[in-house]
């Protein structure tokens, strides 16, 4: 079975609904870095290439796009009936439809910065907290030895650091990046 690549941030069938009539609908998007307008295939907005990529998974690198298309379709189903007027939603729908808007809330690569920077942040105080020798402590509990340069350029990191304003650049979407609009 071929693995997954191309991770929709958005789920194909949600920006669907904001999309022309068609098999192939297309929807309207604007470039965050020079806000030039364009038109795409839902079917290309909001990919990014193994955003979601778990390498070494013992089930697939895409288990978890895997998980996820599975959650968008139950939500898919959910959302139609919704659309199609079946109010009020049953107990399992009304589950399904909370559990994949969480997932919208969580998946992103805003709430993938901001996770990225509050993991640093807390690493760099527990260090600076430890000093060298609870940091050679607790490493050397775990079966590591750290040598006395490395150990040093730990800790320097870990006191320069300022991630109260840090922007995480790496992970920003390239310039070919768009924000869909309707």
């Amino acid at each position: 079975m071929e693995i997954s690549k191309r991770h929709h941030t958005v789920p194909n069938f949600y920006l669907k609904g904001f999309g022309s009539a068609g098999s192939k609908p297309k929807i309207g998007a604007v470039s965050i870095d020079d806000g030039k307008r364009l038109v795409m295939p839902t079917s290309n907005a909001t990919v990014r290439k193994n955003f979601y990529a778990l390498d070494g998974h013992p089930d697939g690198a895409d288990i978890f796009e895997k998980e996820l298309s599975r959650i968008e379709g139950d939500a898919s189903a959910v959302i139609r009936k919704a659309v199609d007027g079946s109010w009020a939603l049953s107990r399992e729908d009304r589950e399904i439809l909370g559990t994949f808007l969480t997932l919208q809330f969580l998946r992103g690569s805003d709430t993938r910065a901001w996770m990225d920077q509050t993991h640093a942040t807390l690493v760099s105080n527990v260090i600076t907290q430890m000093g060298a020798e609870g940091v050679r402590r607790t490493l050397a509990r775990s079966g590591k030895e750290v040598s006395d340069d490395v150990l040093d350029r730990l800790l320097q990191q870990s006191s320069v650091a300022d991630w109260s304003n840090h922007e995480d650049h790496s992970r920003r979407p390239h310039s070919s990046h768009t924000r869909t609009c309707s």
